[in-house]
């Protein structure tokens, strides 16, 4: 904390009053002004014109020491107030900063503890990896072991077919037809009158996927036909009597 420079303007006149105080007490009421007015011939004019005390007489020299000494005492207390305030201030600020700090620091700590969590979970997943990857190795070394005893390697080339697999797969009984009949499971060997046909019949009897549109519009028609009476009906376009031809 710097130092008030009122306080050495104080100084001066303290001394001057320490000195009329002391002058007055030993010389009595009697050569009470004398004493003074010899106190105050002591200092110089330039003294008493920074004091303010020049031309006054000593009652009025008292009054104004007095005066300045009530005034320095109170900017003497303001200075004091605002030394504790800003003491105060600055116990704040430091706390303020403080608390920031642990929290920076606290933050700090946990983005490691983060970071070091990571690490340990990374190293983990590398170790289970790497063992998987030499368990597959094991595996593989022990297929080839196999393959190797037995002559045949891991992967033979046909996925596993042998010479020969497959070639009757092209021929039949005669062996000029390349397509294999199979029976179905729900076919009837017998006829419905109970003799046994030439062949197999089944549960129900195939017919078109779908019916033509010729055939759908004749049956359509020949129902109407015979809802009306009409034996046979032919269709025609008519037009309305209000329309108005163009062409």
């Amino acid at each position: 904390m710097k130092s008030n420079p009122l306080l050495k303007w104080l100084l001066i006149p303290m001394g001057l009053l320490l000195v009329f105080v002391g002058i007055k007490l030993f010389s009595g009421e009697r050569g009470a002004r004398p004493a003074t007015a010899g106190a105050a011939s002591q200092l110089t004019p330039e003294e008493m014109k920074a004091l303010g005390i020049e031309g006054d007489t000593p009652r009025d020299t008292v009054a104004t020491l007095v005066a300045q000494v009530k005034q320095l005492r109170n900017e003497l207390q303001t200075a004091l107030t605002d030394n504790k305030n800003q003491k105060a201030e600055n116990e704040r600020m430091r706390a303020r900063e403080g608390a920031i700090d642990q929290r920076i620091q606290t933050a700090l700590d946990g983005e490691r503890s983060r970071l070091q969590q990571d690490r340990e979970q990374v190293a983990n997943d590398r170790q289970q990896t790497q063992g998987l990857l030499q368990d597959l190795q094991r595996r593989l070394d022990g297929l080839s072991s196999k393959g190797a005893q037995g002559g045949q390697v891991d992967l033979p080339v046909g996925l596993g077919l042998e010479d020969g697999d497959g070639k009757s797969f092209g021929t039949g009984r005669d062996n000029s037809n390349s397509t294999r009949w199979i029976e179905p499971d729900d076919a009837k060997r017998q006829a419905r009158n109970g003799s046994a046909g030439s062949g197999p019949s089944f549960p129900t009897s195939f017919g078109p996927a779908e019916s033509t549109l010729e055939t759908t519009a004749e049956t359509v028609a020949n129902a109407g036909a015979r809802a009306a009476g009409v034996k046979s009906a032919k269709p025609v376009y008519t037009v309305p009597t209000n329309s108005t031809l163009m062409g």
